[in-house]
């Protein structure tokens, strides 16, 4: 089976429609309210907590998760820009290819709001909703179809709402040490202070207990 990156015809619609607002009052594509991309309330604390001392660990610790991952799964990065969350998805989304002997470049969905890539095993949806508007639009997008069978990965995935599932792992890059200074003036995905938070959704603790047990013994 050729593995490649796929464009999908109706993302392509939709985002000719995000990018040419219909009235002056329309909200800017990246304006969305801020407490939409805020990481939701946890009941509990991090079911795992890792230091990340560098990008190369970010991607370490994708690659390591690659291993556990499959069909139905839906992985939730949360976290500002440059935080990580596209290097974390890229690195996983290559060892998993890697795993068939395949290697594939893995661009960054923002413009095209998801690529998708075939392997024997799982198809594997990588999802960038910044340019989301409204969660009505994920629907375009096809992604809670995906979620039924297979692999998703999602940056923004607060612009899901509701419809973010419950048995998702949550994944926040968190960068206490670096001022808002910063990170509107740097790529803080090279700084260091970066820190992987790993929440189980409310009703993904039997799905997802087991392997974040086997990333625990894991050193990025």
């Amino acid at each position: 089976m050729v593995l490649a990156a796929q464009h999908i015809p109706r993302v392509q619609e939709s985002m000719t429609e995000k990018t040419t607002p219909t009235s002056p009052n329309s909200t800017p594509n990246h304006a969305l309210d801020p407490a939409a991309d805020a990481l939701p309330a946890h009941d509990a604390a991090p079911a795992l907590i890792l230091p990340l001392r560098d990008a190369d660990a970010t991607a370490r610790l994708g690659a390591a998760l690659a291993k556990w991952v499959g069909p139905g799964d839906v992985i939730a990065l949360w976290g500002d820009l440059g935080a990580g969350k596209t290097s974390f998805a890229r690195a996983l989304i290559q060892a998993k290819l890697a795993a068939h002997g395949h290697s594939e470049d893995v661009p960054s969905p923002t413009f095209t709001l998801v690529q998708t890539y075939e392997t024997p095993d799982v198809e594997i949806w990588h999802v960038d909703l910044y340019r989301i508007t409204h969660a009505d639009e994920v629907v375009e997008l096809g992604v809670e179809d995906a979620m039924v069978d297979s692999l998703v990965l999602i940056e923004w995935p607060g612009r899901m709402g509701e419809d973010l599932p419950a048995d998702r792992l949550d994944v926040f890059f968190d960068q206490p040490n670096i001022s808002p200074s910063t990170q509107a003036s740097e790529t803080t995905s090279d700084l260091p202070g970066r820190v992987a938070k790993l929440w189980i959704g409310p009703k993904g603790h039997t799905r997802w207990t087991p392997r974040l047990e086997k990333l625990a013994t894991f050193s990025v």
